[in-house]
């Protein structure tokens, strides 16, 4: 259970570093920085070219449905190998019949399909959307 958890704060950890800030000295955030290229063209920090148009606002908001896509599948398949390895334990009536209880982990790992269903169709939405307006600003003129 403690792998589980482990894992779940690493991917959202993931997910919500990918911003296009850099962390200051002080706490505060840098913006992007600006750098010439080799073809003498200006560019920033993450490698777009300044001269496209693109803000720093599109670019965060498609990292973050990028980020929401890659949670939502790894919570997927960690709720699925949960599931396919818990056991199942009989419990017998007194009347003969049999009936099947899972391990606290197969519980985890049912309630992590709904989650993961729930954050990767919006993230691959705002993925598609943002990278879509990126392409678009890109564009020569």
């Amino acid at each position: 259970m403690k792998t589980i958890i482990f894992f779940i704060t690493i991917l959202l950890s993931l997910a919500l570093s990918a911003q296009d800030t850099i962390p200051g000295p002080s706490g505060g955030k840098y913006r992007s920085a600006v750098i010439k290229s080799d073809d003498n063209s200006l560019m920033t920090f993450d490698g777009v070219r300044a001269t496209s148009h693109v803000s720093d606002k599109l670019v965060r908001k498609r990292n973050t449905g990028m980020g929401m896509t890659i949670a939502g599948l790894s919570l997927f398949t960690v709720g699925t190998i949960l599931i396919a390895t818990a056991p199942w334990q009989p419990h017998y009536s007194p009347y003969g019949s049999v009936s099947y209880s899972t391990t606290p982990a197969g519980i985890v790992g049912v309630l992590m399909i709904p989650v993961s269903i729930g954050v990767t169709i919006p993230g691959a939405v705002i993925w598609g959307r943002y990278a879509a307006k990126i392409r678009k600003a890109q564009r020569p003129r």
